[in-house]
C-alpha cells in the first residue's frame, strides 16, 4: 500500500508540476505506461515526502485543475424492456468470462439504438460490481482531448486499485482505443474495457467480434413506448391503435420511442395521439426542440466528407422502406457527378468504397449480400431517411413533390429550383398537368415499392419534355413508358431507367450521346430485346442493363467497339 501511495504521489506531482511531459503527441503514452508499470515494480525509495506540505497542495490542485472529474453515468431508473436485459447479459458474460489479458468488448450500432442505455445498465449491474468493484466511466465523444482522457484514467487509478473495469462512451477514432490499450500494464489482471461506437471499423479494430445491437421488434417497441408514457400502468384501450402505429413508425429505434414518449406523457386525449401518429417525424427532427433526435443524427452526418454527405442525402430520393440496389445507387452517384476521380481507383470502385463507408458508419444497412460478400441491396432507416429528405431540400439538392393537406400544390403552376425532384407515381399526372416551371431541375426520380406500374401517357411525356429540357438523370422505372419523338429532345441525359412493353430499343435512342447508364425493363412477351440503336457509337455509354436477354447489333469494326461497356 505504501508503494502504491508513492506511485500516486509521484504521478500527481508529474501531472501538476510537469505537464510538459503530457503533450498531445505519442510521448504521453510512454509516460503513462511507464508510471503504470511502477505499480507492478514499485520503486526502491519510500514516500519520504509524504508529510511535505507541498504534496497536499499539489494533490489538491492536480485533482481540481488538471484531472477531469471522475464521473459515471446518471444512476437513473433502468426500467427497460426484456430484450435490453437479454443484450446486457450477453455483454456481461463476455466481460466476466474473458481471458486474463486485456480484453475490449465494443458495442456497435446505429445512432439512437440504445448503446449508452445498455452500457449504463451493465455498468450498474450487480454481477459487474461484484467482479469489478472499481470502475471508471469515460466520455470520449467526437471532439476528444487525448490528454484529458489519459488524465481521467490516471485520476481513477489514483483513487482505486488497478484491477478495474473501464467504459468508454461514444468512440469515433481507432487512435483513442489503440492509445489506451498501450497504457495498460501487461500483468494478467483481467483488465476489461467496454466501449460504444457507431462506427463498425472502430469496433472491429478493437475486437474482431464486437457486440452488434439489434433493432427492437414492433412488440418490444410498443412495450417501451407504453413503459415510458404510462410507467407500470397499461395503455388505455382507446389509445392502443394510435400507440401501436406510433411504435411501428419508429422502426425499432429506442431513441425515437423515448422522444415521442416525452411528448405523450400525461396526455391521454385521443386528439394529441392522433396528431403525433399522423406526423411522427416532426417531433423527432424538430430543430427547435433540443430533446429531438436531430442533434444525434447531425453528429454522424457532420462527421462525413462533403462528397459523402451529398451521396448520403441522395438516399432520400427513394421511398420509405425501399430496398436500394447497390449497383443502381452507384450508377446514380456517378451520373450525378458526386464521385470524384481518386486514382488509381475507377469511379465505380470509389463509389463502392463510399457505400461501404456509409454502411460501416451505420448510416445505411445491408439487406442482401452476394456470394462473394459484396453488397447487393441496402436500406436506410426511416429516421435517417426523413433527415436526408429535409436536409437535401434545405440545400436544394432534392425536393419531394407531394400534395399539401389541401392538395393544391399539384393543381397550380409551381416553380422548382432544386437540382432534383422525386415524386410518387400516383400524383405524377397532376404534377405534370399543372405545367411546372422546372428548368433548373437536372434529376427526376419516381420510385415505388409496389409491383403494379402506373401508365405514363403520351401527353404526360410531352409535358415532361417541356418541363425538364435540361434533365441529366431520369429514373422512371416504376412507370409504364413508351417512346415518342418529343422524348428524343432530352439529349443531355446521362442516366436513363425506363420500363414498358418494349419489343426493341429504337434507333433514335442513339441520339442520347451523353448517356452513361441505360436501364431497360421490358414487359412484352418476347424472348429477347432487339437493340436497334447504334450503341457502339454512344461512346460514353458504360452500362446497359436489361431484364431479358438483349440482341445487340454487330459493331461496325473492332476498333469502334466500346471496350468499356458492361452488360447486365
Amino acid at each position: 500500500m505504501t508503494d502504491y501511495y508513492t506511485w500516486q504521489l509521484r504521478l500527481l506531482k508529474k501531472a501538476a508540476l510537469a505537464p510538459q511531459h503530457l503533450t498531445s503527441d505519442d510521448n504521453e503514452v510512454g509516460v503513462i505506461k511507464e508510471e503504470a508499470q511502477k505499480m507492478i515494480m514499485p520503486p526502491i525509495e519510500g514516500p519520504e515526502d509524504r508529510e511535505n506540505e507541498v504534496v497536499g497542495v499539489v494533490k489538491k490542485e492536480a485533482q481540481k485543475v488538471i484531472l477531469p472529474p471522475i464521473e459515471g453515468p446518471e444512476d437513473q431508473d433502468n426500467e427497460v424492456v426484456g430484450v435490453i436485459k437479454e443484450e446486457a447479459q450477453k455483454v456481461i458474460m463476455r466481460l466476466i468470462e474473458g481471458p486474463e489479458d486485456l480484453n475490449i468488448v465494443p458495442i456497435v450500432g446505429m445512432i439512437g439504438l440504445g448503446k449508452t442505455t445498455l452500457a449504463r445498465k451493465i455498468y450498474y449491474d450487480p454481477q459487474i460490481s461484484g467482479e469489478f468493484p472499481n470502475k471508471i466511466w469515460i466520455n470520449v465523444g467526437q471532439s476528444y482531448d487525448k490528454k484529458k482522457i489519459f488524465l481521467n484514467i490516471l485520476g481513477g487509478l489514483m483513487k482505486r486499485s488497478i484491477e478495474e473495469y473501464r467504459y468508454k462512451e461514444d468512440v469515433w477514432e481507432t487512435a483513442v482505443v489503440n492509445s489506451v490499450k498501450e497504457v495498460f500494464p501487461e500483468n494478467k489482471k483481467g483488465h476489461r474495457i467496454m466501449m460504444t461506437t457507431r462506427l463498425e471499423y472502430v469496433a472491429t479494430n478493437a475486437n474482431e467480434d464486437p457486440h452488434y445491437l439489434e433493432f427492437l421488434t414492433p412488440n418490444e417497441s410498443f412495450k417501451l413506448l407504453e413503459l415510458k408514457v404510462f410507467g407500470r400502468s397499461r395503455c388505455p384501450d382507446d389509445l392502443l391503435v394510435f400507440g401501436k402505429s406510433i411504435a411501428s413508425k419508429c422502426s425499432g429505434l429506442p431513441l425515437s420511442l423515448v422522444v415521442i414518449a416525452k411528448k405523450l406523457k400525461h396526455r391521454k386525449d385521443r386528439s394529441t395521439w392522433k396528431l403525433i401518429e399522423k406526423d411522427v417525424w416532426h417531433p423527432l427532427l424538430n430543430e427547435d426542440d433540443p430533446e429531438s433526435c436531430l442533434e444525434a443524427v447531425k453528429l454522424s452526418y457532420d462527421h462525413l466528407s462533403h462528397e459523402m454527405k451529398v451521396c448520403f442525402l441522395y438516399c432520400g430520393a427513394f421511398p420509405h422502406g425501399f430496398d436500394i440496389p447497390a449497383w443502381k445507387l452507384i450508377r446514380l452517384w456517378i451520373a450525378e457527378r458526386l464521385i470524384r476521380p481518386e486514382p488509381p481507383y475507377t469511379l465505380e470502385e470509389t463509389a463502392e468504397r463510399y457505400l461501404n463507408n456509409l454502411v460501416g458508419r451505420n448510416l445505411l444497412m445491408v439487406k442482401k449480400k452476394s456470394f462473394d460478400g459484396q453488397i447487393k441491396t441496402c436500406h436506410i432507416h426511416d429516421l435517417l431517411h426523413e433527415f436526408c429528405k429535409a436536409e437535401a431540400n434545405r440545400k436544394r439538392i432534392l425536393q419531394e413533390v407531394c400534395p399539401t393537406p389541401h392538395k393544391d400544390i399539384l393543381t397550380r403552376q409551381a416553380v422548382y429550383t432544386s437540382q432534383g425532384l422525386c415524386i410518387q407515381p400516383s400524383v405524377l399526372h397532376d404534377f405534370l398537368s399543372a405545367k411546372p416551371v422546372a428548368e433548373p431541375v437536372r434529376s427526376f426520380y419516381c420510385f415505388s415499392s409496389k409491383q403494379t406500374q402506373t401508365k405514363l401517357s403520351s401527353d404526360d411525356i410531352q409535358l415532361f419534355e417541356k418541363a425538364f429540357p435540361l434533365i441529366r438523370v431520369l429514373d422512371i422505372e416504376c412507370l409504364k413508358f413508351r417512346f415518342i419523338k418529343e422524348f428524343y429532345h432530352l439529349i443531355y441525359l446521362r442516366y436513363l431507367a425506363i420500363s414498358g412493353d418494349f419489343n426493341d430499343l429504337p434507333v433514335e435512342v442513339g441520339r442520347f450521346w451523353n448517356l452513361q447508364t441505360l436501364i431497360v425493363n421490358s414487359s412484352a412477351e418476347v424472348s429477347s430485346l432487339d437493340i436497334k440503336a447504334d450503341i457502339w457509337s454512344m461512346l460514353k455509354l458504360m452500362h446497359l442493363h436489361t431484364n431479358i436477354p438483349a440482341r445487340l447489333p454487330p459493331p461496325p469494326t473492332p476498333n469502334r467497339n466500346n471496350q468499356g461497356m458492361t452488360f447486365l
